[in-house]
C-alpha cells in the first residue's frame, strides 16, 4: 500500500466515497497516487475519470456510471423528504444532449438545470459551484 493511499481513501470519503479523479489531483494526489489505490483494490474504477470506495453508496456509483446526477423525487426520498407521488423509478438528471447509460426503472430529466451544476456532485444541489 501506498504512504498516500490512507490520505486518498479519506480525501474520497470526503467527497461521499465516489468522486472524479480530477477532483483528487486538485487535492494534491497524483495519477500514481490513485492508480496505485484502484491497483491494490483500495478502490475501483466506476467509469473513466470516476473512482469509488468499496463500501460507497450503490446509487452514488451508478450515477456516477450513467454519468448523471440524482435528481427530483430521488434525492427527495434520500434527504427523507414526503414525495406526494412517488413513481418507484430512480430520478436523474443529466444535460440535454448527454450520452446516457439508461434502463427500466430510471426517468432521465433531459433539461439544463436553472442552477449549475457543480461537475464534481452527483446530487442535484440548490447550491451553485
Amino acid at each position: 500500500m501506498s504512504t498516500h493511499t490512507p490520505r486518498l481513501i479519506q480525501e474520497v470519503m470526503m467527497l461521499g466515497g465516489v468522486a472524479r479523479t480530477s477532483a483528487l489531483r486538485a487535492r494534491g494526489l497524483s495519477r500514481y497516487d490513485i492508480a496505485h489505490a484502484v491497483a491494490g483494490s483500495a478502490a475501483f474504477a466506476v467509469r473513466q475519470g470516476w473512482i469509488a470506495l468499496p463500501q460507497a453508496d450503490p446509487m452514488l456509483i451508478d450515477a456516477a456510471r450513467r454519468g448523471v446526477v440524482l435528481t427530483c423525487v430521488t434525492q427527495a426520498r434520500r434527504l427523507g423528504l414526503w414525495v406526494h407521488e412517488d413513481d418507484g423509478l430512480c430520478h436523474v438528471g443529466a444535460a440535454p444532449r448527454a450520452a446516457v447509460r439508461t434502463d427500466q426503472g430510471v426517468r432521465v430529466h433531459w433539461a439544463r438545470p436553472l442552477i449549475p451544476r457543480d461537475p464534481d456532485s452527483l446530487v442535484d444541489s440548490r447550491h451553485p459551484p
